[in-house]
């Protein structure tokens, strides 16, 4: 093969890691995917039969191609973007453990190949758009992979196991965070659908269908909260540690999607340790956001979206409580801003449905009978920056003009002032439109994509 050809595969690569700090979402991930499509253009990705290729050579390829392969394809994952390459073309057997590896200083194929391994694995649950209802395969299955991936790990790769001081403990420590990413990703649409017939039920008064512990969408949602919390919990453990990094893209949207799962599920059920696990979230995120402006933006909106979840949290008094008051008023009834939100919010993607076509029956039965017939509802400031932020491309002008529910005063009332975002009035449109992507990437709400069809 030529080697030059080769080279430019690899330097491609490394411009893309050496970026990702602070530019994961614009220059990495264009850098990244070149040296993808570079790496298709000379068939790493098929397992080479040439007789021309020596043992050492085709252990080559293949190395380059899973390292390249899983890191493109887990930014790509976080970012909710489209793929470039279908699991099913690709043919390169993963990398095998060869005698010379022993001699390394850094010796990190455990690693590359348990690495690959997860991302088979996450690409196929957060496929988008392939299947369909029909032939994708129940998320439980994916529960039992995820568990057995993790069960094979070697002792090596535990991270109870990893000396904080260990050249190999962050990369672990990745390992660990994407193993919860992935637990999110299966509950997140249970998530929405309990938070939206939970607050739809104290607003309307009917109840919400009666659910046991292994129901579908109760188990997912518990699970998602699990996840959150214990990675909370890793990053809590590698922040007294010493094991953080400021300008670590995979850190701070793994804190940022741990707070706000944390944050939503919140709103139903909370334990003891809750405000300080929020606590930590909010005061990691503020220490990593010092680095960049679209961080900064990014704790601004994971605090309105905590606003507004306290907010949906006074307002929704627990159903059957003899208290409750059917007669909905106009200041109890802001609370129905985050069904509103849940409800009204623009796809701006609409290509990930990552969920069984049992769940997708049960949240949409879960949702129908918990539906109540509520009025237009004002929305404050938080909220309407949420909205804004989530679509930017459709001014706020426009939405006020058009739909009275996304006003953000009552009617009648003095209108109040817009929620600060930190923006410059003068702020150029390619350079907001710029932030807005890191922000969406940076706080993981482009793959959390909140806007379901049930």
């Amino acid at each position: 093969m030529d080697r030059v050809s080769m080279y430019s595969v690899k330097a491609a690569f490394v411009l893309g890691i050496y970026l990702m700090p602070s530019s994961a979402v614009g220059a990495s991930y264009l850098y990244m995917g070149l040296a993808l499509r570079k790496a298709i253009a000379l068939g790493l990705h098929h397992e080479s039969e040439e007789p021309d290729i020596d043992s050492h050579e085709r252990e080559m390829r293949r190395r380059l191609w899973w390292a390249i392969f899983s890191l493109e394809r887990t930014l790509t994952i976080k970012l909710n973007r489209p793929r470039s390459i279908s699991q099913d073309v690709i043919t390169a057997h993963l990398p095998q453990r060869r005698a010379t590896d022993a001699l390394q200083s850094f010796d990190n194929l455990d690693h590359q190949v348990a690495n690959a391994q997860f991302v088979k694995i996450i690409d196929t649950l957060i496929e988008p758009a392939t299947w369909s209802s029909n032939s994708q395969p129940p998320l439980q299955d994916f529960e039992v992979s995820l568990k057995t991936w993790k069960q094979s790990l070697p002792p090596n790769l535990r991270l109870p196991n990893v000396e904080p001081r260990s050249p190999y403990y962050r990369a672990v420590f990745h390992l660990y965070l994407n193993y919860y990413f992935a637990w999110i990703a299966i509950g997140k649409t249970s998530v929405v659908t309990k938070i939206r017939s939970h607050l739809r039920s104290a607003a309307s008064g009917i109840p919400e269908p009666q659910t046991t512990e292994d129901d579908d969408i109760t188990r997912q949602f518990r699970s998602c909260g699990i996840a959150a919390k214990k990675m909370l919990n890793i990053l809590e453990d590698a922040s007294q540690s010493g094991n953080m990094a400021p300008s670590s893209f995979t850190d701070f949207q793994g804190c940022s999607i741990a707070t706000i799962i944390v944050i939503l599920t919140g709103i139903l059920e909370r334990d003891s340790a809750y405000e300080a696990r929020v606590a930590f979230g909010l005061r990691c995120l503020r220490r990593m956001a010092n680095l960049h402006m679209a961080g900064r933006m990014a704790v601004r909106f994971v605090e309105a979206l905590m606003s507004i979840a306290e907010e949906a949290r006074a307002k929704a008094r627990p159903f059957g409580s003899a208290q409750f008051d059917a007669n909905v008023d106009q200041e109890t009834s802001e609370y129905l801003l985050w069904t509103d939100w849940l409800n009204r919010n623009t796809d701006t993607s609409g290509t990930e449905r990552n969920r069984s076509n049992a769940t997708r029956q049960s949240s949409r039965a879960h949702s129908q009978a918990a539906q109540a017939a509520a009025g237009a509802s004002p929305m404050w400031e938080e909220a309407a920056a949420l909205l804004q932020l989530r679509n930017p491309s459709t001014p706020i002008q426009a939405h006020v003009v058009e739909d009275v529910a996304l006003s953000t005063s009552a009617p009648g009332l003095p209108e109040e002032a817009p929620f600060d975002l930190g923006l410059d009035a003068d702020f150029p449109p390619a350079t907001f439109a710029e932030n807005h992507m890191q922000l969406m990437g940076l706080t993981g709400m482009d793959m959390l994509d909140f806007t379901f069809d049930i």
